[in-house]
């Protein structure tokens, strides 16, 4: 402001501007007291400043509204009130609201921020927060520090509180509009507490980024790798370059001597006033100081860059990311002014992830299912005391130390709900209720209802008829020179694949003979069948864990549903006898259940994908959950067998039979033509050949009936042309 007032003053003859400063130290109230005081005393034309939108706001209630002088802020409210411009019709912002950088630093983190006394950060958390939500991140802890200004000693304060941030997960601090002497302290504190190291990430926002130029190297170097935003402006230019080397001779004294933003806003707001009064002294007709300053910042380009009004707000030119280092590191250009290859703390290149485990003071609590379905996926060895971690085997455990080295189950997910513990590593399905108390990581595991039932290998002596239904034999007798294929194929894949009949074909079978099944107590399974499925909660039998196959030989039990990983894990252990469904009713899969919020979740997810887009989650689902070496694996549709006499008994019946009965039947049939049946008429007799002769003898000899001597009889027959011609 000096630097433009005295360009001003060289080039006017007829003009003096003077300045008036006024410290009101960050009190909205003093801010407008003082205000007050240079427009009654000092009779001002215009008042400029404020780093606080507190400041700025009551200085244009009590002066600008009341005395109609132009009030110029550098500072601007978190959301723009929808009425701003009448209730402030003199106010001029040279600053954007606090939402696009929200958007710019939004992620899950820590958020530290100074107590003003005024709740000037309320209005940048609910953004903030908002930001996180859109991205699917939350503000895990608010840490709140004193003014620097009114502690004694402001060191051992800060230390105090940044005491509780090692027990905490997340490792992003985003600092809030503070002061600058409270960010430097700040600073300097947690480097010394390790908290600006590898795996963390700090980020400011531009309140502060602005005014990190005025400060020393020994203070940069504490902010090693801090990310902020800042306004983008030209430093290629002219005009730039000349005010940078005025600056820099007026401020000599100075360890870091090159303007910031607000020392470019400042020249170009005194251009401007500067401008507006020459317009004044020119041109009598315009006497308006308000609608000069309007006309004028409406379309300006200056140091700070190109500025236009829409509403009552000035529209900066977009922000520029930018990692902050140390002087030397700057000096040895491993730093990029274009935002690419920032140095992030513990001078690493590599983003950080975000997020460290607990101290010591506080492990991590991982909460382990002591009962599992099937030991497979996790079991609890109780008779191993002399390491915890011996203890946990399986495969979730595998896995979970898996993704570790590379970065009844409701009840314990309430568990995890109330933070008793961090999180719940087993065999967890993932549910839509579910999914409002914990935080899942990406399913390692398909999930759904499979049922298991004994199977029935049928060996049938009149298997050979079954490829074709009754009706279908009756057609081939037609056309069997054109099926004999397709029923030879049919029927070799009856002899030679094993197929399994079950003993319960579908669930309404179940239902409908009120059959008794098995299910997991402990599981959500049991709620499902009776809900979703319509079981009657009397017929739902309790197995435990690993699914006893005596269940089904007893018959106590005509069917089991599992879940897709367990039936599996079934049907390995269980070679021969069983059979399972396809899942018709699938659910999330499992997967681990992290705290709500947890920073350690999203991590998780990502190792999980990685390790199924390498194929490593397969080989470790292998050596787990799979058959192991030497045990005769059956597949359901694979398994083969030697044929035996019995699958083709019933044919050898048929073809041992079915000659001597053709031959019966024809010999019956040719018998049987060779009869004639009633009265012989004359037409059939004259067909005869040779005479007949017809001889009688009775059959009865006794002295009460004597057998009658006669001579045979002879008959002749007489053709129908001579009984005509005797006639």
């Amino acid at each position: 402001m000096e630097v433009a007032a005295e360009d001003f003053n060289n080039r006017s003859k007829t003009h003096k501007l003077i300045l008036h400063f006024r410290d009101s130290g960050r009190d909205p109230f003093r801010a407008a007291s003082a205000a007050e005081e240079l427009i009654k005393e000092k009779k001002v034309e215009a008042i400029v400043g404020m780093e606080t939108w507190q400041e700025a706001a009551q200085v244009a209630d009590h002066a600008g509204t009341q005395s109609k002088v132009p009030v110029i802020s550098f500072a601007a409210p978190t959301i723009t009130p929808p009425l701003m411009q009448r209730r402030w019709p003199h106010l001029i912002r040279m600053a954007t609201d606090a939402s696009a950088q929200m958007k710019c630093i939004a992620d899950l983190g820590v958020v530290i921020y100074e107590d003003d006394g005024y709740g000037g950060a309320v209005g940048t958390l609910a953004v903030l927060s908002e930001a996180l939500r859109d991205v699917g991140s939350k503000i895990e802890h608010r840490l709140i520090l004193p003014r620097v200004s009114s502690l004694s000693n402001p060191n051992w304060v800060e230390l105090e509180e940044l005491l509780k941030l090692p027990l905490i997960q997340s490792r992003v601090f985003i600092v809030l509009q503070s002061s600058l002497p409270t960010v430097t302290h700040l600073f300097r504190v947690a480097k010394k507490m390790g908290l600006v190291e590898r795996d963390s990430a700090w980020i400011i926002t531009e309140s502060i980024a602005s005014l990190l130029d005025s400060l020393d190297s020994s203070d940069m170097s504490t902010m090693e790798g801090t990310l902020g935003t800042k306004t983008y402006y030209a430093k290629n230019t002219n005009s730039y370059a000349k005010f940078q080397n005025e600056f820099q001779t007026k401020f000599s004294e100075e360890d870091n001597s090159k303007p910031g933003i607000y020392a470019l806003r400042a020249f170009d707001t005194m251009t401007i006033i500067t401008q507006a009064l020459r317009r004044m002294t020119s041109n009598s007709s315009t006497s308006n100081l308000q609608e000069l300053l309007n006309t004028l910042f409406n379309n300006y380009t200056g140091l700070s860059g190109k500025m236009y009004f829409k509403e009552d707000r000035q529209r900066i030119n977009l922000l520029d990311t930018r990692g902050w280092v140390s002087p030397s590191l700057v000096n040895q250009g491993t730093y990029s002014s274009n935002g690419v290859g920032i140095i992030w703390p513990g001078n690493v290149t590599s983003a950080p992830k975000g997020w460290a485990m607990p101290t010591d003071e506080k492990k991590m609590r991982i909460l382990v299912p002591g009962i599992t379905s099937f030991y497979k996926f996790v079991k609890v060895d109780w008779s191993r005391q002399d390491s915890d971690e011996k203890k946990f085997d399986g495969f979730c455990i595998a896995l979970f130390k898996m993704i570790q080295e590379m970065a009844p189950f409701d009840s314990l997910l309430n568990l995890v709900q109330n933070k008793t513990y961090d999180a719940v590593v087993g065999d967890i399905t993932v549910l839509s209720e579910r999914l409002e108390k914990v935080d899942f990581t990406q399913p390692y595991l398909e999930s759904g209802l499979s049922m298991i039932v004994p199977e029935n290998y049928e060996e049938s002596t009149w298997l050979f008829l079954k490829p074709f239904t009754w009706q279908m034999w009756v057609v081939t007798g037609g056309i069997l020179i054109y099926t004999t294929s397709s029923y030879t194929a049919n029927l070799s894949s009856m002899l030679t694949i094993k197929r399994l009949d079950p003993n319960v074909t579908d669930i309404e079978m179940l239902k409908r003979t009120d059959a008794k099944i098995g299910s997991d107590a402990d599981s959500f399974i049991v709620n499902y069948l009776e809900v979703v499925l319509g079981f009657k909660n009397s017929n739902i039998i309790e197995v435990g864990p690993q699914y006893n196959v005596d269940d089904f030989k007893s018959k106590r039990i005509s069917a089991a549903f599992l879940e897709l990983p367990y039936a599996e894990v079934f049907i390995n252990q269980n070679c021969k006898g069983y059979t399972s469904t396809a899942p018709n009713y699938r659910f999330g899969g499992f997967s681990f259940a992290f705290q709500q919020g947890s920073p350690i979740a999203r991590d998780f997810t990502k190792a999980i994908l990685e390790l199924l887009e390498k194929g490593e989650l397969k080989k470790l689902q292998t050596i787990w959950l799979t058959t192991p070496k030497g045990s005769v694996q059956t597949n359901n549709f694979k398994h083969t067998r030697s044929l035996s006499l019995k699958n083709f008994s019933g044919l050898f019946v048929i073809t041992s039979l079915l000659p001597p009965l053709t031959v019966r039947i024809a010999g019956f049939i040719n018998h049987s033509l060779s009869i004639p049946k009633g009265a012989p008429s004359f037409a059939n007799v004259e067909e005869w050949s040779s005479p007949l002769r017809w001889d009688y003898t009775s059959t009865s000899n006794t002295p009460e009936h004597p057998q009658a001597l006669m001579e045979p009889a002879q008959i002749e027959f007489i053709p129908q042309e001579s009984i005509e011609q005797r006639q």
